[in-house]
């Protein structure tokens, strides 16, 4: 397929020769470091992406018997938040030592994580140190135990935390977060994640079960194996070729890795764009715009899809740097609903996609 045009610049494949180099080549050149940006573990800074109709599972299924109550449609019920957008930001409030929170909601972080800020104004001590894996690399950071922590009904007890700089978990100027809920809690439940309805539900684990729950056993489950103590992994087909997939509601963006894009024969902006958001990482990585012509997971398809291309570090220390891989982010949240479903190591999607915006590409995501 030809490259098009995008404004002033040109879409290009990955390997194709400009101005006498390829982007692989390009990706490797340190000397230019002003095109190089920095990636947010975990959770990365973004720009909003226009839902233009809500028509998640939840609000397909009616309100639901809470406290517990059993419903033969959807499981034992434990406790169901609010979710807050913010920019592609999946937001839940959470109750710490009496204080109302505002944590990030991040399937791909192994361990939850509060900030300084929070820290200092709970009296949390920091108990040891841990490596964390982030997106754009790795750092020993402190770890925290926290106590009383509450999501909606479900408690925890006893927990440990990483304890992040408040600029990690910064939107802008406007949005800081206090932290992040990770699958160190979510993977003690089922969990229904409907961003389009802007709910999220816990269930009691294995109670939504193959035959009913939220989907009502009508969608094909997708099988999925966990990596790294909680991280999903699970195999969708990107414009027709099929490449392992991490779920991960803290990126805000749909990002291939270079063997993927080379793969599925995306096309990239020439240039790599240019934003700076901080991460966890000190290293550096360039990102490109790409445009996904189509994503085919179980029984839904999402078409037109603005995406990126970065060779981040997270992806070889997760045993994917070789393989083609890409990290399932909120913009697919955003217009499908889906449970995961930890006991039987399954995930269930929405009947019918929401329908979007048409997705920007070869753009900075601030």
């Amino acid at each position: 397929m030809a490259a098009k045009h995008l404004g002033k610049e040109r879409p290009i494949r990955l390997g194709e020769q400009s101005a006498g180099r390829s982007v692989r080549q390009g990706m490797g050149d340190r000397a230019s470091s002003a095109r190089h940006r920095r990636v947010l573990a975990g959770a990365f800074v973004a720009t909003l992406l226009t839902v233009q109709a809500p028509c998640g599972l939840a609000q397909e299924l009616g309100a639901v018997e809470k406290n517990g109550a059993r419903s033969s449609l959807e499981g034992e019920l434990v406790t169901e938040v609010p979710i807050e957008l913010v920019g592609r930001m999946l937001v839940v409030p959470v109750e710490l030592r009496g204080q109302t929170l505002r944590f990030l909601l991040d399937t791909g972080a192994t361990l939850g994580a509060v900030t300084r800020s929070v820290a200092r104004r709970l009296g949390l001590k920091p108990v040891g140190h841990a490596k964390l894996s982030g997106a754009s690399g790795q750092a020993r950071v402190p770890v925290v135990e926290t106590r009383l922590m509450r999501l909606g009904d479900a408690r925890a007890g006893k927990w440990e935390k990483y304890l992040l700089n408040d600029e990690i978990l910064a939107h802008d100027d406007q949005h800081r977060f206090d932290g992040i809920v990770g699958s160190d809690l979510l993977r003690y439940y089922d969990v229904l994640i409907d961003a389009p309805a802007r709910v999220l539900r816990l269930y009691k684990r294995g109670t939504t079960g193959t035959n009913g729950g939220p989907v009502v056993g009508r969608e094909e489950a997708v099988s999925f194996d966990r990596i790294r103590s909680g991280i999903i992994r699970f195999p969708v087909s990107v414009n027709g070729s099929t490449i392992d997939a991490i779920l991960d509601s803290g990126s805000p963006a749909l990002l291939l890795n270079p063997s993927a894009a080379d793969a599925t024969g995306v096309e990239l902006t020439e240039q790599p764009l240019s934003d700076d958001p901080r991460g966890i990482g000190r290293g550096t990585v360039q990102t490109y715009g790409t445009r996904i012509d189509s994503i085919d997971v179980g029984t839904v398809r999402l078409e037109a899809l603005g995406g990126e291309m970065a060779d981040l570090p997270i992806f070889g220390q997760l045993g994917l740097g070789d393989r083609p891989a890409m990290l399932v982010g909120s913009p697919f949240f955003l217009r499908c609903a889906l449970l995961i479903s930890w006991a039987a190591r399954e995930l269930r999607f929405c009947r019918q996609p929401v329908l979007a915006a048409a997705a920007p590409w070869g753009q900075s995501r601030r």
